[in-house]
């Protein structure tokens, strides 16, 4: 009874785990790629004139740009716009830009709808805007203020110009840098000024670089002050550029070499302070900010930087220019700003 007993409990216990991982399992099933995807070729370029095509005078290529087809992106190139954007399914979709992939102040122009795949001989533009006025010249760029933009300190006495226009040459294929100002210069004179050089020049962009000799100033030892106009100044200068249909933007001033026994170390306090003060403009005018002293603060040694006790050397100019162009090619505007600038047409070379 014993035996048998034993001969059949055995086998019983045994055929669970015969069923446990013994024998072969399926692989997981995977879902197949689409086979049925496109690559779709767009070009992105600046309508100067808002008509939605590109004209025999429209050479302005913007890069850097995502273009959205199909919920798959591709990017802009340099120099000639063209965006490669693989794997769309087929169907219908109207093209999309993320807006945050846009130069400051640039707009989405009208935004085709495809059919994916394109005709072979399809020729896609994607536009987009900058809201300047019509009598102002796309690609220009106008540097206003005192010596340091001029360039003083420099072995070639441009400063900052020659790098800022062939970076900006190459990025976009076009882009002429300009500088109107004086030496020692201080904000009231750049706001008497600003409306003659505007009209010599009709910038897209202007970039106001004063304060720094306002150190001397009456009544600016202590910049927030009722009695310092430094910063009404540049607000008014601002407003100017506004009014002109030039698109502004705000650099924060340098610190100077404090290893100079003409730079007490309290002016960079003041500096500091300036700053402070240029960068709330900046947010509260809606505008593009060129953060150039926080650049040169964050420096590893500011006597490396400098020529003399304010102007700064190859060195110097070379950070300021690697600023200026992060800023007008890749700068952020708060949300609110985006859009907020749109000065329409008007008959060509009248002042808007």
């Amino acid at each position: 009874m014993l035996r048998y007993t034993r001969a059949v409990l055995v086998p019983m216990l045994l055929l669970p785990l015969l069923g446990c991982g013994g024998g072969p399992t399926e692989p997981p099933t995977e879902t197949p790629a689409p086979t049925d995807v496109h690559t779709v070729v767009v070009t992105v370029f600046e309508d100067e004139n808002r008509n939605g095509r590109i004209d025999g005078d429209e050479t302005l290529w913007v890069p850097d740009v995502d273009i959205e087809i199909g919920g798959k992106v591709g990017r802009s190139e340099k120099r000639n716009g063209r965006t490669t954007v693989t794997g769309v399914p087929r169907g219908t979709y109207t093209v999309s830009i993320r807006t945050s992939s846009l130069p400051p102040y640039y707009q989405a122009g009208a935004m085709p709808s495809i059919s994916v795949p394109p005709a072979p001989d399809a020729n896609i533009k994607i536009p987009v805007i900058l809201p300047i006025g019509n009598a102002m010249i796309a690609g220009y760029y106008f540097l206003s203020g005192d010596s340091i933009s001029q360039g003083e300190g420099s072995t070639s006495g441009l400063g900052i110009r020659p790098l800022l226009q062939e970076r900006l040459l190459d990025h976009f294929g076009r882009g002429t840098v300009f500088y109107r100002g004086g030496g020692g210069g201080v904000t009231s004179e750049g706001a008497q000024r600003m409306d003659r050089d505007l009209d010599n020049i009709r910038p897209a962009y202007t970039v106001l670089n004063w304060g720094v000799n306002d150190f001397h100033e009456l009544g600016c030892s202590n910049p927030a002050a009722a009695t310092c106009l430094l910063v009404s100044n540049l607000k008014s200068m601002v407003t100017q550029v506004r009014a002109f249909g030039s698109l502004p933007a705000l650099s924060t001033i340098i610190p100077c070499n404090t290893s100079d026994p003409r730079c007490p170390a309290e002016r960079n306090t003041w500096v500091r302070s300036v700053n402070d003060l240029i960068r709330n403009l900046a947010r509260t005018e809606r505008v593009l900010l060129v953060d150039t002293g926080d650049a040169f603060f964050k420096a590893p040694s500011l006597t490396s930087l400098f020529t003399d006790h304010v102007h700064p050397n190859d060195a110097g100019y070379t950070i300021m220019g690697d600023v200026y162009y992060a800023a007008l090619t890749h700068g952020t505007l708060s949300a609110s700003s985006v859009g907020a600038m749109s000065f329409g047409l008007a008959a060509p070379g009248a002042r808007q």
